[in-house]
């Protein structure tokens, strides 16, 4: 706090554990923040690359940074820029620059794909050399990327991403993709988790920005198709340095936030995050969460579907309600859904109002009576909202209209628990509730399936919500179900 009191900061949560114990359950590892996704003006971006290395390090305190330029407009002078910059601005144990690039083919041939060298060189394998000087293609499909990789650089990782031309999950490389990029500027993304677990594929949840400003790890969207604030990633790793950073990758040892340093551990059956083991029955999960918020809810889901939540009846406001929608258009590069739109009130009056989750200026509510709201919000798979105290009996309506959703509520079911309705796109809802207080910041939960299936591998894995909209996604725990574990 400043001396006038007027302006405040504040730092990470800090965890002070006993080290032998430590050590013991995790190996000694520790959470390091990156944001792996974004480039610099020399291809789609704003800015040099190393004024976009110095920032990641110096403007938003990452301890690791990926550059993925757009293959297509790489030249053999621009490689070997970008490489001279990642190994310029690498340090070990302080500050992890991983070199790498974005293979930029159509979503029919494999979609977007972020790829890394765990070294300081290594081969470019470019989709096409389109915008580059030429219309070469060298690795037109992830078929053959995949292939390349495995012949050159074996260690290399690969991460679907949906962005301008969204990732297909046909032709998914379990040696070479062990996670899925959740949460970017274009958007929320859970229906790729799901589909990637869907699939049975054994991947864990990063989240990073794909910034195109110079503003790696602290990306704000813009006005463009990009939707919501750049995510961030925690890995946990013994130590940091590129190859250490990528190994906690490859054994699923991350989750990712949708901006937020929200710490979390969490472990199962002494195992850690993203760990594949067998068990008679799924083990209890025991998660300890230090929010930069009041903590919503811990949920632990099973696959998509929710299996267990903390707090199972959380304490809600009597008078606060809190109307949320969120989805998209589709699942590809038009997918920002508009939903202008107002909410009103017969038989009851509006209090004070404000915008709940916007993610820029140009939305929020911009028009507020006793008995209307009236609003301006985008959404591309995250969620909007609204605050707002309401006075009424349970016979009081509210009428919502906006133009992916219009219905009428009553008052009094919204008092009773919360009302959803669906509309048409991907994920695309609007619920009304009492506003839930919260659990506090720094919360524990120990969460089990109550009733598990009785064979096969399942992903059990955790979400962590804040009531300020702020989100969490652990990356599964792989358990086998198998009686002979016991």
């Amino acid at each position: 706090m400043s001396a006038d009191d007027t302006t405040g900061a504040e730092a990470n949560p800090l965890v002070v554990p006993d080290k032998s114990a430590s050590e013991k359950k995790v190996g000694g590892a520790l959470p390091w923040w990156g944001d792996l996704h974004g480039q610099s003006g020399e291809t789609v971006g704003a800015g040099t690359i190393d004024s976009y290395f110095k920032f990641a390090r110096d403007r938003a305190f990452l301890d690791f940074v990926g550059h993925q330029a757009n293959d297509l407009q790489i030249t053999p002078e621009l490689w070997a820029t970008i490489r001279r910059a990642t190994n310029g601005s690498n340090v070990h144990g302080r500050f992890a620059a991983i070199l790498g690039w974005e293979w930029s083919a159509n979503t029919a041939a494999g979609g977007d794909h972020n790829v890394y060298l765990p070294g300081g060189d290594g081969p470019l394998l470019r989709s096409s050399t389109l915008l580059a000087g030429t219309a070469k293609a060298e690795y037109p499909r992830l078929e053959q990327l995949h292939a390349g990789l495995r012949e050159a650089e074996p260690d290399a990782m690969v991460v679907p991403h949906v962005g301008g031309r969204r990732a297909s999950l046909e032709r998914h490389a379990a040696d070479l993709e062990p996670v899925v990029e959740v949460l970017s500027e274009w958007g929320e993304f859970e229906w790729f988790q799901r589909e990637a677990l869907d699939r049975g594929y054994r991947v864990g949840f990063v989240c990073g920005s794909d910034d195109h400003k110079g503003r790696p790890g602290a990306g704000h969207p813009g006005r463009s198709s990009f939707g919501v604030y750049g995510g961030l990633t925690c890995v946990l790793s013994p130590s940091l340095d590129r190859r250490s950073i990528l190994a906690a990758l490859r054994h699923r040892r991350c989750y990712g936030t949708n901006g937020p340093r929200i710490a979390i551990s969490a472990s199962c059956a002494g195992h850690q995050i993203g760990a594949a083991f067998g068990a008679a029955a799924p083990p209890p999960v025991k998660v300890i969460v230090a929010g930069t918020a009041p903590i919503e809810n811990v949920v632990l889901l099973r696959t998509g579907e929710e299996v267990a939540r903390h707090p199972a009846d959380p304490t809600r406001s009597s008078r606060t309600l809190r109307i949320s929608w969120k989805g998209a258009r589709n699942r590809d590069r038009q997918r920002p859904l508009v939903w202008d739109g107002t909410v009103e009130i017969t038989d009851g009056v509006f209090g004070d109002a404000r915008g709940w989750a916007f993610d820029t200026p140009a939305e929020g509510l911009h028009f507020a009576s006793s008995h209307k709201l009236a609003w301006r919000s985008v959404t591309t798979g995250d969620e909007d909202g609204l605050l707002v105290d309401v006075d009424g009996d349970d016979e009081a309506v509210l009428t919502f209209a906006t133009p992916p959703i219009e219905c009428a509520i009553r008052l009094g079911d919204v008092r009773r628990g919360m009302v959803s309705h669906p509309g048409p796109g991907v994920d695309t809802l609007v619920s009304f509730e009492m506003a839930p207080a919260g659990i506090g910041r720094d919360v524990s939960a120990v969460l089990q399936d109550p009733d598990p299936p009785e064979s096969g591998c399942h992903p059990y894995w955790i979400r962590v919500r804040q009531v300020d909209g702020a989100k969490a996604w652990v990356s599964p725990f792989f358990i086998t179900i198998d009686e002979s574990s016991g």
